[in-house]
C-alpha cells in the first residue's frame, strides 16, 4: 500500500509542466512556463530596461565617447579609419541593438530600421574619407539606441530613462 502511494506521488511529481496539487483523481493542470526575457515572464520588463541601458552604453562608446575639436566621436569613427575591416567590425558591434530587439520581440518595423541604420553606416563607411566623415556625423548606434528606447517605452507603457545624445532622433 505504501509502495503504491509512493509510486503514485513520484509519477505525479516528475511530470514537468503540471501541477500536483489536488486530489489524486483530478487531471494534472498544465502550467505555462516562461523563459527568462520572454514577453509576459516575471522580470521581462526589468530585463528589457537593463538591455536598453546596455545598448545605450555601447552606443555612447561607439558614437560619442571622445571629443576631438569639439566634435563627439567614438570607436566607430576610429575603427572606420581602417579600410573595410574597421567598418565591418564596427558594424558587427552595431548589430547588438538588433539582437536585443529580436530577443524582446519588438516590432518588425523597429528591427528593420535598426538593420537599415547599420547597413547604411557600413556601406557608406566603406568609401574612403567621405565614409569616415559620414560615420562621425550619422551616429547609427545612437540612432538605434533611441529606436530601442522608444519601442521599449511603447511596450512597457512608461518612459525608459533616456540620455540621448541626439535629442530623440
Amino acid at each position: 500500500m505504501i509502495n503504491a502511494a509512493m509510486m503514485n506521488f513520484a509519477r505525479r511529481s516528475s511530470v514537468v509542466g503540471t501541477s500536483t496539487v489536488g486530489p489524486a483523481e483530478a487531471a494534472p493542470t498544465p502550467v505555462r512556463v516562461y523563459r527568462a526575457g520572454e514577453p509576459g515572464s516575471v522580470g521581462a520588463a526589468d530585463e528589457l530596461v537593463r538591455d536598453v541601458a546596455r545598448v545605450r552604453r555601447v552606443a555612447r562608446w561607439m558614437d560619442a565617447r571622445f571629443s576631438l575639436f569639439g566634435v563627439k566621436v567614438g570607436l566607430d569613427g576610429l575603427l572606420g579609419l581602417v579600410p573595410v575591416v574597421g567598418d565591418t567590425l564596427a558594424s558587427a558591434i552595431g548589430l547588438y541593438p538588433l539582437h536585443v530587439a529580436r530577443k524582446h520581440q519588438l516590432p518588425p518595423a523597429v528591427q528593420l530600421r535598426i538593420a537599415g541604420n547599420v547597413l547604411a553606416d557600413w556601406a557608406v563607411g566603406l568609401v574612403p574619407v567621405a565614409g569616415d566623415l559620414f560615420d562621425v556625423a550619422f551616429k547609427a548606434n545612437l540612432r538605434n539606441a533611441d529606436l530601442l528606447e522608444r519601442a521599449a517605452a511603447d511596450r512597457l507603457g512608461r518612459p525608459v530613462e533616456s540620455t540621448s545624445a541626439l535629442g530623440g532622433l
